[in-house]
């Protein structure tokens, strides 16, 4: 495995852990000024650029209740997997 595979394995795999961790932290009401509001500041900093585009394809699905669903993150997740796979 050359040097160029292991760098792009490293940084698909932290990037999918941040990307778990903004999956886990949107369960929690986080509030301003704390240590957890400064991890989903740096959460969403590294995953917003690659989920912002994504939800423009993908649009959340809405409920009957009025509840949404960002299915975003599920088809960023397949998606490094996949490069993940290839590399």
């Amino acid at each position: 495995m050359d040097l160029v595979a292991v760098v792009v394995r490293w940084i698909l795999s932290g990037f999918l852990v941040c990307l778990f961790a903004r999956v886990l932290l949107s369960y929690f009401p986080i509030q301003p000024g704390t240590m957890m509001a400064g991890v989903a500041r740096f959460v969403g900093a590294v995953t917003d650029p690659i989920l912002i585009p994504v939800r423009r394809i993908i649009p959340p699905v809405g409920g009957a209740s009025g509840v949404q669903l960002d299915l975003s993150p599920i088809v960023v997740f397949f998606l490094c997997f996949i490069l993940l796979a290839l590399v």
